[in-house]
């Protein structure tokens, strides 16, 4: 109830973070206090980072939906030790959370079920139907959201009134998270067309780095603390669409680049290597970080590719998922390796050799 929360608005960031303490442990204790929830939600966004990273711990404690609440608020989190804390929270649910299975489990599990009854043919045909009745709805909703954010605030230079420069700045931030998810949702549900011609190894290499490092650069982070390696010893040419490659490498690399954790305005330090070679008629290009790692939980949840899921604060949950897509499309595979504090791996397997053609 509300006459149990703290006084509103304490004069300083040590207090701020104590009176925090307290709404996380009421709305622990008590998931129907709404008045805790906005509590809560106003902590989520306080401008010291010590004050978000007690809301973030407090994740494994809320319901579901009030977990799926207040880290949607966080979703653009700057702060690599908040961010750590939410990704932990949210892998490492407590008893108070909901029981209700993920989402992901359920399509497994009746995937599965398909599989058996009528089997693996019938299963992923299922499947793709789905996927494609998705991207019809997917593409629908993209335009009419752009439609609005395009009026959401006409210029980033208005004249602002400096008692709300913070409050439009986050506006801005979040308008350029919708604008980057949007895209990747229109990626995914549009058509894809793959036509492929020989394309130098090295060369997609160094354009999808150069891509990754432009990207974490255009959102504001330095990432020279962050020493990357490449080693491709005697790897030629394959026979490629090279837009959807480079975007599927893209991803990879900048994934790598971040899992190590970002703080202010820069990518922590860290180390990522990108190697490859041939193996059993496959071109093997790899990607491994020595960054946070995922839980195995997570990770099994990422290799469904189902889009929305993600690991990653701030992240929109179709990378993944479209670098499956644009590999799988010319006869690959991606697979994942990872364990928590030691890293990932991500591989790229692709045929040596195949005619210039275009797949639906």
């Amino acid at each position: 109830m509300i006459s149990d929360l703290p006084p509103p608005d304490p004069p300083t960031w040590m207090d701020r973070r104590q009176t925090a303490h307290e709404v996380c442990e009421l709305l622990a204790a008590r998931h129907d206090d709404e008045e805790a929830m906005k509590e809560v939600l106003r902590f989520a966004v306080d401008r010291k980072w010590e004050v978000r990273k007690v809301v973030a711990e407090g994740l494994a404690s809320f319901t579901e939906k009030q977990s799926t609440r207040i880290s949607a608020v966080m979703a653009a989190e700057p702060h690599s030790m908040v961010e750590a804390a939410i990704r932990r929270s949210l892998s490492r649910r407590g008893p108070g959370a909901s029981s209700e299975p993920e989402p992901e489990g359920l399509f497994q599990e009746e995937f599965e079920k398909l599989k058996a009854r009528y089997g693996p043919d019938a299963a992923h045909a299922a499947r793709e139907m789905a996927e494609k009745f998705t991207g019809l709805h997917l593409r629908a909703a993209v335009h009419d959201i752009r439609n609005i954010i395009t009026y959401l605030m006409p210029s980033d230079e208005l004249a602002v009134d400096p008692a709300h420069n913070r409050n439009v700045q986050r506006i801005i931030r979040g308008r350029g998270y919708l604008r980057r998810m949007l895209d990747m949702m229109d990626n995914y549900s549009s058509p894809l067309t793959v036509l492929k011609f020989d394309e130098d190894i090295p060369e997609v290499i160094d354009e999808s780095l150069a891509a990754a490092l432009a990207q974490i650069e255009q959102e504001g982070y330095g990432h020279g603390d962050v020493k990357i390696s490449v080693d491709l010893p005697n790897l030629g040419s394959f026979s490629v669409a090279r837009l959807e490659i480079v975007m599927a490498l893209t991803n990879l690399i900048k994934n790598a680049i971040e899992a190590h954790g970002r703080e202010d305005d820069r990518v922590l330090p860290g180390r990522v290597e990108i190697s490859g070679g041939v193996e059993d008629g496959f071109i093997q290009i790899r990607i491994r970080d020595y960054g946070n790692g995922l839980s195995q939980a997570s990770l099994e949840g990422l290799l469904l590719f189902i889009p929305g899921k993600t690991s990653k604060r701030g992240g929109s949950g179709y990378g993944l998922p479209l670098c499956n897509r644009y590999i799988t499309a010319h006869g690959g595979r991606l697979a994942l390796e990872s364990q928590e504090d030691e890293g990932t791996t991500a591989t790229v397997f692709l045929p040596v050799s195949g005619p210039s053609e275009t797949t639906p």
